[in-house]
């Protein structure tokens, strides 16, 4: 149960670590995976144009790291060769929408697009996220696809049932929620809890909407005598903050 935590904070066995899946499973996992690559593709162009404005400005009689020369070979590399993979990312999207996320996938049909990936990941000079992303696509998380549908699509009832099973292993995971817990509120103040004990802390937890930019969750304390006698009518609440 989400609300029983032994407050211990041991690793979570039902964590995102474990809830992975195969992109070859269905149009579904390929179409999500096929997006993420999409998102670092787009995040290697915004650093390939940061450096193109930092060599414009840099003073070109300091030379460059070998690390830096690297990465400038990697910019022309991917200047074009991105195109052509991006392109093909977009048309399985597409078709998956076609085909429906739960149908199963076959081989053949990722066959060319995995042979793209490849080629590209080596004519890459240096180890990077994109080179790990291209080489080894069949491994995504719970929490990417947690806030892919969270944040970007906006509703979880169009999570397709192929990840059911790993929404219902993330929501009802040890989310650090406590009922009558002990654990002190993170609090930059003092709070005077004398008297009071802990009833029920929540964490952030983005399936309650408790998170902020500034706070860690709240709590609720109650008189110790009245809840020893089973009364719950006074109380404090307390907001936890991050600053």
């Amino acid at each position: 149960m989400p609300f029983l935590d032994t407050n211990h904070h041991e690793q979570d066995e039902s964590g995102a670590s474990s809830d992975s899946f195969d992109w070859h499973g269905t149009w579904g996992h390929a179409a999500f995976e096929a997006h993420m690559l999409e998102k670092t593709i787009d995040y290697e162009r915004s650093q390939r144009k940061l450096r193109a404005d930092l060599d414009a400005q840099r003073d070109h009689s300091v030379p460059l790291s070998e690390h830096e020369r690297n990465l400038r070979q990697q910019d022309a590399i991917l200047h074009e060769g991105d195109k052509p993979l991006f392109a093909a990312l977009k048309a399985l999207i597409e078709r998956a929408g076609i085909e429906g996320a739960e149908t199963p996938i076959d081989a053949e049909a990722l066959s060319e697009i995995i042979n793209q990936r490849n080629t590209l990941a080596e004519s890459l000079p240096i180890e990077t996220i994109l080179k790990e992303r291209l080489i080894k696509p069949d491994r995504s998380d719970a929490n990417a696809l947690m806030n892919y549908f969270d944040r970007e699509k906006g509703e979880f009832r169009d999570v397709p049932s192929v990840f059911h099973p790993i929404f219902t292993r993330w929501i009802t995971r040890n989310r650090r929620h406590r009922l009558f817990g002990l654990a002190q509120p993170y609090v930059t103040g003092y709070v005077d809890l004398r008297g009071l004990d802990c009833l029920l802390k929540l964490d952030t937890d983005p399936f309650l909407a408790t998170q902020t930019e500034h706070e860690s969750g709240f709590s609720i304390w109650a008189d110790r005598e009245e809840m020893a006698q089973g009364r719950f009518e006074n109380g404090r609440v307390i907001w936890h903050t991050n600053v």
